[in-house]
């Protein structure tokens, strides 16, 4: 039985908002792992876990013991040791300069070199992440349709890693979304995850995607449709979703594409 919390499928400004403010204010908690971690030809010192437990994002252990992270309703950046967040600064009413000034001091205190930190250099979608532009308060129940997507899919995703070897579950900063490669070898992957929103998407949508992207016809799906503007891949938008029981939309939704792919890329 699938353990999918149904959602809302409307997606309104409020909601678009709170993404804008999540994606933005995790830079920082990336670029703790840019600054201060050696750095990983796949960007994995810059990527992210989603913990449910706190509501929010993990940031890599910077020294065995320390984490920066980003997170709740409303959203804080919080400082963590060993597990538990020793200091916390609230998003709305700071800026991106301030937000790495409080990073770099609580970090240095926690035992990290004192000395800025180096954001990320790639291209966001427009937002709040100019060093001046103050972070806006959100409406919390926005950002709590936010955080159950998060959550309902590293549930699926995890089970995905699990059954087909997929690689650790993890959130990459840069497109904001949640994800897990499976390698076929032969340099052939399917790329099973979930994105907040986007470009040509208004809310949030389940993705799998095969690399290399294939030429020619794509098979029909019954759920979800294949996108091909820019890259291939089969979704499934959270506004075509049912209002109930979603969940199993969702389960024959990624089965039914992963197969899809497999036969595409063999």
């Amino acid at each position: 039985m699938s353990d999918w919390t149904d959602l809302p499928t409307a997606w309104d400004e409020a909601h678009g908002q709170a993404r804008l403010v999540f994606h933005h204010a995790l830079q920082i908690v990336a670029a703790a792992g840019i600054t201060h971690l050696e750095h990983d030809a796949e960007f994995q010192h810059s990527n992210v876990s989603y913990e449910p437990a706190q509501g929010g994002f993990m940031g890599r252990r910077l020294n065995g013991e320390v984490q920066l992270g980003m997170g709740g309703s409303p959203p804080y950046w919080r400082l963590y040791s060993g597990g538990v967040s020793t200091a916390r600064l609230r998003v709305a009413g700071q800026t991106v300069a301030t937000g790495v000034t409080w990073s770099r001091v609580v970090l240095a205190r926690a035992g990290l070199a004192d000395k800025d930190l180096e954001l990320p250099t790639w291209d966001l979608p427009a937002g709040p992440f100019d060093a001046g532009t103050v972070f806006p308060p959100v409406p919390d129940e926005a950002y709590h349709q936010i955080q159950t997507w998060y959550e309902n899919a590293l549930r699926v995703l995890g089970r995905i890693e699990a059954a087909h070897g997929g690689s650790p579950v993890r959130v990459w900063p840069h497109h904001f979304d949640i994800a897990t490669l499976i390698d076929l070898g032969d340099g052939k992957s399917i790329g099973v995850g979930m994105s907040p929103g986007g470009p040509g998407f208004e809310g949030p949508y389940l993705y799998v995607t095969p690399w290399p992207y294939p030429e020619g016809d794509l098979p029909d799906l019954a759920h979800g449709r294949w996108h091909t503007e820019g890259w291939t891949g089969a979704v499934l938008e959270g506004s075509a979703l049912p209002d109930t029981d979603q969940g199993s939309v969702v389960e024959a939704f990624v089965a039914a594409a992963i197969q899809a792919c497999r036969v595409l890329l063999s």
